[in-house]
């Protein structure tokens, strides 16, 4: 039984999760839990936490009461700007698995015509992307092939056709096969081109294959997702009013294809500074993750020490949730 090239389309676009880091074209990204074809590994989309926030900043007097002195909610104003700041690493987390998805879709876009490209996102040469001014990713290696080893910076831009094959023609049929457990969707590419760039060996082909190639688009996505890796650093400088809000978060190498099956991606404090007036705020304890799927949020702890007229400590808990649990104590 055989369908449409509009069916292919179909099962794509639930994968495509259109958004921008806000602060730089407006709106959000989240990462999609139907997104399965890279997966390298299977991790079940765990559900975000529906558990109401506990949140202690609207009880500020009462709980910093043994050590706070003057006006006490202008004190704890920096910890509200500082919260909306961490924000950023939902919506970088979100980006990163969009990308990931429009690169093992190359082939597929290419048959349907479709541009997968993301406005915010911008080669820039030598592996690395530039994600407005916020984010940068550099992509590298997940297996050897016959131009580099696996860590290896991959040198071009994996979301042109001609970085796999030059004067390239690519078709799709989608096919679906009725069994007893149901129906099996199969999209079949074939790949007529004139000649094959770096990438080909990404795509599970080997580094000669013959024009006229018929591929899995599940296989070839498959092999993209393990064979690239992307290594972030997000640097966020934002300005809350009375409130300079910095910090510098690195992500170790991790393949497409194990956060499109749903690993976290850890984000690693490299610094931070963030100060109001005469306040500033120490980073005392930090271990934060993003978690892809259906929505994208975050898991992990933040401990605050908020230096001013009076120190005090924060604890924020971000529960499988994208907004943290908010706690204030008493140094």
């Amino acid at each position: 039984m055989r369908t449409s090239l509009r069916a292919v389309s179909l099962a794509l676009a639930p994968m495509l999760v259109a958004g921008c880091p806000r602060g730089l074209v407006g709106g959000s990204a989240s990462g999609s839990a139907s997104v399965q074809v890279g997966a390298t590994v299977s991790i079940p989309d765990p559900p975000a936490s529906t558990a109401t926030p506990i949140d202690e900043r609207g009880q500020a007097e009462v709980k910093l009461a043994a050590c706070a002195r003057g006006d006490v909610a202008a004190q704890v104003a920096i910890v509200s700007d500082f919260v909306d700041s961490c924000h950023e690493m939902i919506v970088c987390g979100g980006l990163t698995n969009q990308f990931g998805v429009a690169i093992v879709s190359v082939l597929l876009s290419a048959a349907l015509g479709k541009d997968l490209s993301i406005g915010s996102i911008a080669y820039q040469g030598d592996g690395v992307y530039k994600v407005g001014d916020v984010m940068t990713m550099t992509l590298v290696l997940g297996r050897d092939t016959s131009w580099g080893k696996v860590g290896d910076v991959i040198p071009f831009d994996v979301m042109r056709l001609d970085s796999y094959f030059t004067e390239a023609t690519v078709t799709a049929r989608a096919s679906v096969s009725i069994g007893a457990g149901g129906g099996e969707t199969r999209q079949e590419l074939t790949v007529s081109f004139a000649g094959v760039g770096p990438g080909v060996e990404l795509l599970g082909l080997g580094p000669n294959p013959a024009s006229g190639v018929k591929v899995d688009f599940h296989e070839v996505a498959r092999s993209l997702g393990g064979a690239i890796q992307t290594a972030n650093v997000i640097t966020v400088d934002d300005r809350k009013g009375d409130s300079h809000i910095g910090y510098h978060l690195t992500s170790a190498p991790q393949r497409f294809g194990e956060l499109l099956g749903h690993a976290p991606q850890g984000m690693t404090l490299a610094s931070v500074d963030a100060t109001r007036g005469t306040q500033r705020i120490e980073v005392t304890g930090w271990g934060m993750q993003f978690q892809p799927g259906s929505s994208g949020t975050l898991d992990g702890t933040i401990d605050l020490t908020v230096h001013g007229d009076f120190d005090y400590r924060v604890h924020l808990g971000y529960p499988h949730r994208k907004e943290p649990d908010v706690t204030l104590a008493c140094p």
